[in-house]
């Protein structure tokens, strides 16, 4: 991997290794244990030194890509022992029950829009999976994703759950996904095996799914020639049906600013249609939505209300869920939400939009002071009836699933990906 402002000399340590890498490294090591004189090498690399720092571009720099993690500081600043908050993360997946009340009719259109996705398995192959991404979408005009993450090598997970890892997987079996390939770099903690171990858990067949190596396909080139093969002869990822149909979309629902009383009956209404058409909706714990008193009466009994899902978990049971979100930061919450299975995300932004998600289309609106924010995708009308709004959102909602909207922040390119590293993960 290289850094993007100040040039990265890259050292292989065997000739066979640098024979294969050879478009990526600057220096073959190996010239050492060939026979060479360490006097030669050092003499080599010296100038090689002195070479880029006069503007010679490096091989990392003639390759394109370039990334960078910066440390996040540990969550913990309170009493509590490591062992408590893992005790405490452990959550029971069954649904918030919603109170009857006003519903609309509830429609799953029959055709979804389905993305190809490529995996970064970890932070260095994150760059290179985004450039092949866009690569193929140009060439292809079919719409390619990846997911570039800060995770997978470099840092601690210590929840006993893995939590990256179980992010990541629920992407994969993600039901926008038609299929998936990991790209791994090839020397980090998540390699290849450790995805296909996980899916082998999982009941899944390992080889649908397909699997490259920057490392050991040769280099950015050779693995781009991998990944484009695989994809032109690629199938679904699941070979199996899946279950009949529901009759609702399943929804994320996220809100960052208060709610006003005509938005949270709005959304109230829309959870208890889609819960009761067989759907699912989820939502962060520290959604201010939650803290609706018109939301809350108007849907759920339970009191206190407290999380049914795990960050980045998917529910087993449809219905209403709240799922447990370490942080928070916007992207973070964002990230975790869309791996529940959730086909569309709203989220409701007051009087400032958030970046969205690159895989899973979020739907940003406002009240009815919003009209003159940009990014905006649904505004409240004046004097609108809850009924109406409704009927106007899930529409929507409808058609953003189908791939007959694009919301403006997605069709900008203004997205971005950001695991959570829990509240107990670390940089190394």
């Amino acid at each position: 991997t290289n850094f993007p402002f100040v040039p990265t000399i890259k050292v292989v340590t065997t000739t066979g290794r640098y024979q294969l890498l050879k478009n990526e490294m600057d220096v073959n090591a190996g010239d050492y244990l060939d026979s060479g004189s360490m006097e030669d090498l050092g003499r080599k690399t010296f100038q090689t030194t002195l070479d880029v720092a006069g503007g010679l571009r490096t091989a990392g720099e003639r390759a394109g890509h370039s990334q960078v993690q910066i440390w996040r500081n540990w969550e913990q600043n309170g009493s509590e022992s490591p062992r408590t908050i893992e005790r405490n993360e452990h959550f029971p997946g069954i649904p918030v029950p919603p109170r009857k009340g006003t519903t609309i009719p509830i429609q799953r259109p029959s055709d979804q829009a389905q993305v190809r996705l490529i995996l970064p398995n970890s932070l260095c192959s994150g760059q290179v999976a985004n450039m092949l991404a866009q690569k193929l979408q140009k060439e292809s005009g079919q719409r390619y994703v990846a997911l570039p993450h800060t995770e997978g090598c470099g840092c601690h997970a210590a929840d006993s759950g893995d939590l990256a890892a179980r992010t990541l997987l629920h992407y994969v079996l993600h039901p926008i996904v038609s299929s998936t390939l990991f790209l791994e770099h090839g020397c980090e903690k998540y390699q290849n095996l450790f995805f296909q171990d996980l899916l082998e858990k999982e009941g899944e067949d390992k080889d649908h799914f397909g699997w490259a190596s920057i490392q050991k396909d040769g280099g950015i080139r050779s693995v781009a020639t991998h990944v484009q093969a695989w994809f032109a002869r690629s199938k679904p990822n699941r070979q199996q049906p899946l279950p009949p149909l529901r009759t609702a979309i399943d929804i994320g629902l996220y809100s960052s600013t208060s709610v006003p009383d005509e938005v949270a009956a709005t959304l109230s209404t829309l959870c208890r249609s889609i819960t009761e058409s067989g759907g699912t909706v989820v939502i962060p714990a520290s959604s201010t939505l939650l803290a609706s008193h018109a939301f809350l009466m108007d849907l759920l009994d339970a009191s206190p209300l407290t999380p049914t899902l795990a960050y980045g978990d998917r529910p087993h049971l449809p219905g209403f869920h709240i799922m447990d979100v370490p942080t928070h930061d916007d992207l973070d919450i964002i990230s975790g939400l869309g791996a529940s299975g959730a086909e569309v995300m709203a989220a409701y932004v007051g009087s400032q939009a958030i970046q969205a998600h690159p895989l899973v289309p979020v739907i940003q609106w406002g009240g009815k002071s919003s009209g003159e924010i940009q990014n905006i995708d649904f505004r409240l009308r004046k004097a609108e009836p809850v009924h109406e709004s409704t009927v106007r959102l899930y529409n929507l909602i409808s058609d953003t699933f189908s791939g007959k909207y694009l919301p403006k922040m997605m069709e900008k390119g203004l997205v971005a990906f950001q695991l959570s590293r829990g509240r107990l993960g670390i940089s190394l």
